[in-house]
């Protein structure tokens, strides 16, 4: 009987089986690398399903309530918001009729049918007197108009015409029989437009600028209450007419401020004190010149 003897695993089949072992593993590894890649990703399409829900719930009852909330204004808008008693403030010059059908608005218009500022647009068009509405709205039937009136500060000839003007030169209607004496007269140069309630269209559109920036000096120096006349038909001749008699020229419009300052002091000098009138250059502030001449026409 041959003796047995044990065999010893060659070289190549040791590393056969460790590939053999360590394959298994890592194919179970993968397996399980994948399993989980799989639970995870059916897990995050659950979550991503939860939210898309959530979400639209959400829109949902976004919506409802913005549904509920136009439905809610439009029934207290249209049934229970209505005008019964409309006041006005300011009555006098114009009836409370005339404001209202001015302003359109009247009984049984919903409360907030309309726009203030448009209401206040469409006074003032139609009624030039007027420079301010002011609208106070009481819930649930109550509204309040008060009006602020513009008094005449100017008065200008155009077309032929007298016209009266506020101080923020909107053009308020025709003079007819009104005193003038406590007007400042405004010479004007070319008006392309003139539309009552609002300020003359001119065809010189620097004008307004010229206008504004002059009237607004006049109103802000000590001579405010003196100044008879203002003419601005020559754009590099500006002249004024103070206290009935002295001719101030000024002629550019820059420093039209300083220039009514000069003009004031120069004017508390004794020699003014006479009934005499003067011409007054103011064109160079430096080198002001008065001269008394009696024969000035100042209606030119």
């Amino acid at each position: 009987m041959w003796p047995f003897k044990k065999r010893t695993p060659d070289k190549y089949e040791t590393e056969n089986l460790v590939d053999e072992i360590y394959g298994r593993r890592i194919e179970e590894e993968i397996s399980e690398i994948e399993s989980n890649a799989e639970r995870v990703e059916a897990y995050e399409k659950m979550k991503s399903r939860k939210k898309r829900r959530s979400f639209l719930v959400g829109f949902a009852v976004f919506m409802l309530l913005c549904v509920l909330t136009l439905a809610v204004a439009f029934v207290g808008y249209r049934f229970l918001f209505i005008i019964s008693d409309i006041s006005v403030e300011g009555e006098g010059l114009y009836t409370k009729e005339e404001i209202c059908e001015a302003a359109g608005v009247e009984i049984g218009d919903a409360l907030f049918s309309f726009s203030s500022k448009k209401a206040e647009e469409k006074l003032v068009a139609a009624l030039p007197y007027i420079g301010e509405l002011e609208v106070k709205r009481s819930i649930p039937d109550r509204i309040t108009l008060t009006v602020k009136y513009e008094e005449p500060v100017y008065y200008t000839d155009i077309y032929g015409k007298i016209y009266l003007m506020s101080d923020t030169l909107r053009l308020l209607g025709e003079a007819g029989d009104k005193d003038l004496s406590s007007l400042i007269r405004l010479r004007l140069p070319g008006v392309k437009e003139a539309v009552l309630g609002s300020p003359p269209v001119f065809v010189n559109s620097r004008t307004d600028e010229l206008l504004s920036k002059t009237t607004g000096a006049v109103v802000a120096s000590a001579l405010s209450d003196r100044i008879d006349t203002i003419d601005l038909r020559g754009e590099f001749r500006l002249t004024m007419v103070c206290d009935g008699k002295y001719l101030l020229e000024f002629g550019e419009y820059t420093e039209i401020e300083s220039k009514l300052r000069v003009a004031d002091a120069v004017l508390k000098d004794d020699m003014f004190k006479s009934g005499n009138k003067a011409r007054i250059n103011l064109s160079k502030l430096t080198e002001t010149a008065v001269k008394v001449d009696n024969s000035l026409d100042l209606d030119k």
